[in-house]
């Protein structure tokens, strides 16, 4: 009973100690995408997935690890990888380092003779012969060899042979035990074989004395007989124990984790900043996330870095170069950045290109220029953007500078990419000429109405009108100066034409030798008419037949 309730202080206080934590799960530290033992499954990002240092990995009800305090009798104390309850017979369990489950304290009569912390208080202080009273008095030495230890005084053996005992000092049946094989009363009285989690046996004990001794013959389910040493029974949980996982002797890999045991399978949970990303428990927590590109930061997040080489850097994604031309200016993994062609970062990250006005800034090869709007261009140098439309110095698509107008009074422009010329005030542009349209003689009036003078005179223009001025004998006849004693056109006064034949003579119409007679508007060689051929006569083409 006192056993018993030794456990269950212990378990009490390893539920006050696990409260006081104030997280969720005793030992475990904050989350650790891929820490895991599942090597970046599905828990990869579950909370209290990796355990603080003094802490180990135990299984829960549902059969996953989780980290309970290294330092409390419930877990076994960090001297032990195991996850079962210190059980100390006849003592109450305490954590010590290096040993791990230490004895706090022995029950009434009982005492840690041995100094070994493995069987608790082992030595009952009433009953041993080797210890009898305190440890040490050895009752074969103080009395005789067959003496005995009863209620803590060495005494002569009362009973024949000295492998019986009258353990319930009753006279009357004698010395009723075999204490050889009495399972309550195994080598002296009072002494219970029952060694934890086992089905134990009392046994004579081959050296003689003491008479008997306690070992185990099974194990329970689960538990092994690792360390050989009957007192402690099955100490190993092969259910539960890392470093007999399955088995005695079958070690759990730990490398850069805390190792635990679930159903005699190995599990994982691995320190901050390392994975299980092969999903083999065999070798550890082989990778570290802090700097593995296939796991940076958890399991199978691996990292890219477009037009660059990736590199992991304290569990973050970074860039570890740039492929020629292209760099990492906004600080994320790849190399975004074309520095041959954005005008934002042309050359490098810091270097900006500016527009101007009427275009735009550009990157060619890493060297900034400018590009135009519509309409608009550099003419193959500069950076200014030249309206094309209606710059006179770079008109059209060539950017041809245009001409002034020949003989000035205006300026040189351009409309539409076109070259042409604007005139000043009171000037008409004609073809490329700027002209007074009152007083040019080429121009009078409009454009391309040429004043001309004949025969000596000079024409000119007078408010928009041809003026002929002619020399003194010749009349002027529609602006144009006329000898009217000579121009068959104008014979004697303008407009008068010569008939057929005739000439201008001394201003009068006169008919040639050639064709002596006159006949009105025009000359005839014989006739006019048929009359003028006599009787009979016919005139005919000017000839009488």
């Amino acid at each position: 009973m006192r056993r018993w309730l030794s456990l269950a202080v212990l378990a009490l206080a390893a539920f006050a100690a696990a409260g006081a934590c104030g997280i969720e799960q005793t030992g475990a530290g904050p989350a650790d995408a891929g820490a895991t033992g599942g090597g970046g499954g599905s828990d990869s990002g579950s909370i209290s997935n990796t355990c603080f240092p003094g802490s180990k990995a135990c299984p829960d009800e549902n059969g996953k690890l989780t980290c309970e305090s290294a330092d409390s009798p419930a877990s076994g104390c960090k001297g032990s990888t195991a996850c079962a309850p210190c059980e100390l017979p006849h003592a109450t369990a305490k954590c010590a380092d290096p040993v791990g489950c230490a004895v706090g304290s022995c029950e009434t009569g009982w005492s840690d003779c041995n100094t070994d912390s493995s069987d608790g208080c082992e030595t009952s202080l009433q009953n041993d012969p080797q210890n009898c009273g305190v440890c040490g008095t050895d009752c074969a030495v103080k009395v005789s060899p067959t003496a005995v230890c009863i209620e803590g005084a060495c005494v002569e053996n009362p009973c024949s042979p000295p492998t019986s005992g009258n353990c319930d000092k009753n006279p009357a049946n004698g010395c009723e035990v075999d204490l050889t094989t009495d399972m309550n009363n195994c080598s002296f009285c009072g002494n219970t074989c029952k060694l934890p989690h086992a089905s134990s046996k009392c046994e004579a004990n081959p050296a003689g004395y003491p008479v008997a001794r306690c070992v185990v013959e099974t194990c329970d389910k689960d538990w092994a007989d690792c360390d050989g040493k009957a007192a402690n029974g099955c100490e190993s949980s092969a259910s539960t124990d890392p470093s007999s996982c399955g088995g005695c002797g079958k070690k759990c890999n730990s490398t850069n984790g805390t190792a635990g045991c679930v159903k005699g399978v190995c599990d994982l949970l691995c320190n901050p900043g390392w994975g299980n990303c092969d999903n083999d428990k065999d070798n550890g927590c082989e990778t570290d996330l802090k700097t593995h590109v296939s796991h940076c930061g958890a399991c199978g997040s691996a990292c890219s870095a477009t037009n660059g080489t990736p590199t992991c850097v304290e569990g973050k994604c970074a860039t570890g170069g740039c492929s020629t031309g292209y760099a990492d200016c906004d600080a994320t993994p790849g190399c975004e950045t074309n520095t041959t062609s954005d005008p934002a970062h042309c050359g490098s990250c810091t270097k900006k290109c500016n527009g101007t006005a009427n275009g735009f800034a550009t990157c060619v090869s890493g060297n900034c220029g400018v590009g135009c709007s519509a309409g608009f261009s550099t003419c193959g140098s500069g950076t200014t953007c030249f309206d094309t439309t209606t710059d006179a110095t770079h008109c059209g698509a060539s950017c041809t500078p245009c001409a002034p107008p020949s003989g000035g009074n205006g300026a040189p422009a351009c409309v539409g990419g076109a070259c042409t010329v604007t005139c000043n005030a009171g000037f008409t542009k004609c073809g490329n000429r700027c002209v007074d349209l009152k007083t040019t003689t080429d121009n009078c009036g409009t454009c391309g109405n040429v004043c001309t003078a004949a025969l000596g005179g000079s024409a000119a223009c007078e408010n928009g009108q041809c003026k002929v001025t002619c020399p003194g004998g010749v009349a002027v006849c529609g602006n144009q100066c006329v000898d009217v004693y000579t121009n068959a056109s104008h014979c004697g006064q303008c407009n008068k034409k010569c008939g057929y034949g005739q000439k201008c003579e001394g201003g009068s119409c006169v008919c040639p030798p050639w064709l002596p007679t006159e006949c009105g508007a025009y000359c005839a060689p014989e006739c006019c008419e048929s009359k003028n051929c006599g009787p009979g006569g016919k005139c005919e083409w000017g000839w009488c037949k």
